[in-house]
C-alpha cells in the first residue's frame, strides 16, 4: 500500500520470490513520490483489514496458518486520519498476534529533525503494537542497510 492522504494497494498479498521471479512491482519513481499530508492509521487499517481476510481465508479453505511480516515505511507521522487512530491499529496487530500468525512487524522511518525523530518511532511502535522500528537516515545507502539489516533478522 502507498499512502499519503488516501491508501493506494500496488501490490496485493503474495509470496515473494528472492529470485525476482514474482510478480511483485518494485517502488521507483513512476509509483513513488512522497508528498502531501499522512493518513497513516487509515492505510494500515486498510491494510491490515485485507490481512486479516486473507489469514481466515487461509485458515477456512486451506487449512493453513501463514506467518506475516508486516512493515511499514513513513516519513512523517500520522496527521490526517479520520476513520482511524492508533488504539484501532493496536487491537487489529493483537488479534492477529493472539492467532499466532505476525512473525514480525517493523516501522521503518525516515528520519529527519522536525517531522519524524528516533523518538517518535519508539512512541508509535507502541501506539499501534508493532515490534521493531528502525531510524533510518533520508539517503539510499542508509535505507538499503537497513532494509538489509530487517530482512535478516525477519527470516
Amino acid at each position: 500500500h502507498l499512502f499519503n492522504h488516501d491508501s493506494k494497494m500496488i501490490n496485493p498479498l503474495t509470496l515473494v520470490s528472492s529470485s525476482g521471479s514474482d510478480a511483485v512491482i518494485a517502488l521507483d519513481q513512476s509509483n513513488y513520490q512522497p508528498h502531501s499530508t499522512t493518513a497513516l492509521f487509515d492505510a494500515l487499517h486498510e491494510a491490515i483489514n485485507i490481512i486479516c481476510m486473507e489469514v481466515d481465508a487461509l485458515k477456512n479453505n486451506k487449512g493453513k496458518k501463514p506467518e506475516i511480516i508486516i512493515g511499514l515505511m513513513t516519513d512523517g507521522l500520522d496527521n490526517v486520519s479520520s476513520r482511524y487512530n492508533a488504539s484501532d491499529i493496536k487491537s487489529l496487530m493483537n488479534d492477529l498476534n493472539n492467532e499466532g500468525v505476525i512473525k514480525n512487524s517493523v516501522i521503518i522511518g525516515w528520519t529527519n529533525s522536525n517531522d519524524l525523530n528516533e523518538q517518535h518511532l519508539i512512541n508509535l511502535k507502541d501506539e499501534i503494537g508493532f515490534n521493531e522500528y528502525l531510524a533510518l537516515n533520508q539517503d539510499p545507502k542508509s535505507i538499503r542497510e537497513g532494509f538489509n539489516l530487517w530482512s535478516q533478522r525477519a527470516i
